[in-house]
């Protein structure tokens, strides 16, 4: 039972550490300056401004193989086959020919040239 607490304690406890983590660093590299010190130094109190920006991810869209073909979703002379993140030998075209990818197979469209299959 313990273990599962810690776990627990783990997961949840994780993310609140690198955020803090990440604000004692902003802090750290703010150096404490009187106003009398920087205008004596001739230096300007250094600041730090951090932007986030939203970036949206864009999800391949799931087919099937002959209608990624039928709707130009992919060139399949030139469209490579990813399975388990590896690289297949041969493209779309090669493989419907020898028998090593099927027409209803189910497939994420990545690009016009690089498609992955769904188990």
């Amino acid at each position: 039972m313990d273990v599962a607490k810690l776990g627990i304690m783990a997961v949840v406890g994780a993310p609140l550490l690198a955020g803090k983590a990440v604000v004692d660093a902003l802090k750290s590299d703010k150096q404490p300056a009187s106003g009398n010190e920087g205008a004596a130094s001739g230096a300007e109190p250094s600041e730090r401004h951090v932007t986030f920006v939203e970036r949206t991810v864009e999800r391949p869209e799931r087919m099937t193989l002959g209608e990624a073909i039928s709707q130009g979703k992919i060139d399949p002379k030139h469209c490579r086959i990813m399975v388990d993140d590896k690289q297949m030998p041969y493209t779309v075209e090669e493989g419907l020919n020898k028998g090593n990818v099927r027409i209803y197979d189910v497939v994420d469209v990545l690009s016009k040239e690089r498609i992955s299959f769904v188990e």
